[in-house]
């Protein structure tokens, strides 16, 4: 992909991160993730054939305050207000919350990513570690579909399956009896 490449400005070209992930069963479409002490909340809108689009809807700095928890983070993870609760929410209290609600589980992943561009989309060529299991993953991104499509064509990933990282989350984990492709 680097050969076929737009230039990308140097901060984007690589980044390693690790992020917590937070999955469960019962949340489908939404992806919740910390990365730098910042929770981020996508939303699924709509699926166009393999093609996924996804939407921020919430995103806030740690500590948390009540208002945020109670407007962004509680009504999609399923999480009742409470009346005991710190006026405001570090990360490490967060976490506890989450590991002691039913159905939530937090997931560390680690990546390291390569940015490009080509036919007017955003690639990423990343490097996946979730518990001992490591992957590559290609990421296309643009509000285009047909520059999508035409990227997907270009560097041959029409017959691959798309899955998003809670997804893949939850196959890696065992929580769906499904494997990643090969």
């Amino acid at each position: 992909m680097a050969q076929l490449s737009d230039p990308v400005p140097a901060e984007l070209h690589f980044r390693k991160s690790a992020e917590i992930y937070i999955v469960s069963l019962s949340i489908d479409s939404d992806n919740i993730k910390i990365r730098n002490n910042i929770i981020d909340i996508k939303r699924r809108l709509q699926r166009v054939g393999k093609l996924e689009q996804w939407n921020p809807v919430f995103k806030a700095a740690f500590p948390l305050s009540v208002s945020d928890f109670e407007r962004g983070v509680a009504p999609v993870l399923g999480l009742a207000n409470r009346n005991d609760q710190p006026p405001e929410l570090t990360l490490d209290q967060f976490l506890e919350l989450i590991e002691n609600s039913s159905g939530l589980e937090t997931i560390a992943v680690e990546k390291e990513r390569k940015a490009y561009s080509l036919n007017n989309t955003i690639c990423e060529v990343a490097e996946i570690r979730i518990n001992r299991t490591t992957f590559i993953t290609i990421c296309v991104e643009s509000t285009d579909i047909e520059d999508i499509h035409e990227t997907i064509n270009q560097v041959g990933l029409t017959d691959y399956e798309n899955i998003n990282y809670p997804e893949a989350i939850k196959r890696i984990n065992g929580m769906v009896d499904k494997p990643l492709p090969t």
